[in-house]
């Protein structure tokens, strides 16, 4: 035999013993019917923990921007400027009451000075935020549908651009309309950077899953691939698994059960949940918000207050973890908002710049910051598969209507009594965590698949009357008489 038949032999030999230990080191796990890209690429390892990091940064400017106008426009005191040609000292012209002659504006805060956000035209400022929320509304409509069609990762440097333009022009706002509007684009870039912060520039890859229900296979299987090998998932079947998920995708989609807003009112039951939900979506964000709006006029130091009313959401999504875990969702979300609506009320009697006061509101705030975060995961689990999205696509669109009119609720304290807001942020709780006790239980159960297995799950407080023929239940009532037209009321 020559020596180069004995090498042919040999790198024949080496590959074949290659082979067999790739074999022995990769797995090839059974094809499933119903898999998921999480069967693949592991439910929790390296590959989520280092996309969620990411994500992290991009929520970071979000809570910054919604928050702002707490700094923008204080409640600071004000006085109206002296006269030409007055005798008065600006000590007593500050103590002079209604002197009348000029409009009010603030000696040391520019931006208030600016646009003369005092007196009549101080509810501009409460505009200006429903504005910002605006933003944010139309948002969720359209980067939402756009992100659905093009990808999540081509819309955020988008996000980015739009959101560090508007945020530029709106510190040179020469108008109250400019800064209005600019506010308003930077609300919509910023809430579309955070529906598409799945993605992160170039460290985060696109979803998987959007990209087999748009038919890139091979996209998808980079990225699944990749994720296996950094959770430490050596698995040998990888694109052969992706092409059955694609295949049963496409079956189980010719068979689902489309779904319609209209459908979330078409039983007794189902509309009964849907409405509490809504209600409660609406009373819960409107008291968040305007719980958040509030801390400037609470007793003690605007920037102290605001501080612990952001710190004291840590411990309350941690409650909320435990919560939902041990005790379900239902008691935890009712008792959440009756013990932030009672927090509210109790501060009816008390002087509005006290720190009990101001202790009061911080216990409301962390009681309804638990009760929301337990909505979102309550309402998933109410709504069945075929009308999910849309149900928590409208609960949203309540909560979003409250964000903008929560702002609006210290203008009402400004023209009745300040302790007003807590009294309507009270009774909105504590009817919200009344009508929570309606709905059922979801802990421990099945999410409905269908529309008749949610309405199943909850008796409707009102009982409609269906009347039918009896030949139409001669099958089922054996003492019937078929040959008389009575009638049967269920």
């Amino acid at each position: 035999m020559s020596d180069k038949e004995d090498r042919e032999e040999l790198d024949q030999f080496h590959s074949i013993q290659i082979t067999k230990n790739l074999r022995k080191n990769l797995k090839e796990e059974p094809l499933q019917k119903n898999e998921d890209i999480l069967d693949i690429i592991g439910h929790d390892g390296v590959w989520q923990r280092w996309i969620f990091l990411w994500m992290i940064f991009s929520t970071i400017p979000i809570a910054q921007n919604y928050m702002a106008m707490s700094f923008y426009a204080p409640s600071q005191d004000f006085w109206c400027s002296r006269s030409e040609g007055s005798d008065f000292t600006e000590e007593e012209w500050e103590n002079t009451s209604l002197p009348g002659e000029k409009h009010c504006f603030r000696l040391t805060h520019d931006f208030l000075r600016q646009f003369d956000l005092v007196c009549e035209r101080e509810w501009l400022i409460s505009l200006s935020i429903s504005v910002f929320n605006i933003g944010a509304i139309l948002s969720n409509f359209i980067i939402g549908h756009l992100s659905d069609r093009l990808g999540r990762k081509p819309l955020l440097p988008a996000c980015i651009i739009i959101q560090l333009c508007a945020g530029v022009a709106c510190a040179f706002s020469t108008s109250f309309t400019m800064f209005a509007t600019t506010r308003l684009i930077e609300a919509f870039a910023l809430n579309g950077l955070f529906n598409v912060s799945f993605v992160l520039c170039e460290f985060i890859p696109e979803s998987p899953r959007w990209l087999i229900s748009q038919g890139k296979v091979k996209e998808a299987q980079k990225i699944v691939r990749k994720a296996t090998e950094t959770n430490g998932r050596h698995l040998s079947n990888i694109d052969s698994r992706l092409k059955v998920m694609v295949k049963t995708k496409q079956v189980n989609e010719s068979k689902i059960e489309r779904g319609f807003h209209r459908d979330l009112f078409r039983t007794p039951g189902l509309c009964q949940m849907t409405l509490i939900l809504y209600f409660t979506w609406f009373s819960g964000l409107f008291v968040y918000y305007g719980l958040s709006y509030n801390t400037n006029e609470l007793a003690g130091d605007p920037f102290v207050n605001f501080a612990l009313s952001g710190a004291i959401e840590f411990p309350a999504y941690f409650f909320t973890m435990y919560a939902i875990y041990w005790k379900g969702r239902k008691i935890p979300m009712s008792m959440t908002m009756g013990l932030g609506g009672l927090a509210c009320l109790l501060t009816y009697p008390l002087p509005s710049d006290s720190w009990f006061s101001t202790t009061l509101s911080m216990i409301g705030k962390f009681c309804i910051t638990i009760a929301v975060s337990i909505a979102y995961v309550f309402t998933a689990e109410i709504f069945p598969t075929p009308v999910r999205i849309i149900g928590l696509g409208s609960a949203s669109i309540c909560a979003r209507g409250a964000s903008v009119l929560a702002p609006f609720a210290r203008e009402l304290g400004h023209a009745t009594n300040p302790v007003v807001p807590h009294i309507l942020f009270g009774v909105l709780a504590l009817l919200s965590g009344l009508l929570v006790m309606l709905l059922p239980e979801t802990q421990g159960v099945t999410v409905p698949e269908t529309l008749s297995e949610a309405a199943s799950r909850r008796k409707p407080i009102w009982k409609k009357k269906v009347e039918i023929k009896e030949y139409e239940m001669g099958k089922l009532l054996n003492d019937c008489n078929k040959n008389e037209e009575s009638k049967v009321v269920v």
